[in-house]
This record gives C-alpha cells, structure tokens and sequence, in this order.
C-alpha cells in the first residue's frame, strides 16, 4: 500500500512538557479571540521524542533561525507574562 505524503498543519499556539524520558510538544491554534485572556488551546498535533532528539531539533532551529535573520533580520519574539516596552506606554 501506498503512503500519502503527511499534510502540512498551520499552528500558532504550543505547550511543552518534559520528563526524564521524553519531551511532548503540543501543537494547535488560537484566533486572536481566543487569546484575550487564555493560554488553552485544543492541541491539533502532539510530537513526543527524547531529550536527546529535541536537543539536536533545537540546535536546527537555531542555525536555520540564524540564517533566516542574516538575510530579513531579526524575528521579533514577544514576551510572555510580561507587558512589552509598547504595552506600558
């Protein structure tokens, strides 16, 4: 039998959770609506993988970041639980 290709998922919201075994990323999405107030969100995909893999996947994300930021500059990351600089004024 044939496989199909995965699917790509847009997601714009996560959660992590960790043991001594493996790590669980949560994926899902919020609207803006249901951010106001709210860090829930119904995962759509969950990726569990050991420490030692989701060390190596962070170390991709970095360089390819890195890269990325090189040639359109830096990705601005908010803040979370904290008001930003724009907030306060």
């Amino acid at each position: 039998m044939e496989e199909k290709p995965a699917e790509p998922v847009y997601v714009n919201a996560f959660s992590c959770s960790i043991s001594p075994y493996d790590i669980t990323f949560a994926f899902g999405r919020m609207t803006p609506e249901e951010r106001e107030g709210s860090r829930d969100f119904r995962p759509v995909v969950r990726l569990v993988m050991s420490p030692t893999h989701a060390k190596a996947l962070s170390q991709i994300l970095q360089a390819l970041l890195g890269e990325y930021e090189k040639r359109v500059g830096e990705v601005p990351v908010p803040v979370l639980g904290r008001a930003s600089e724009e907030e306060k004024s």
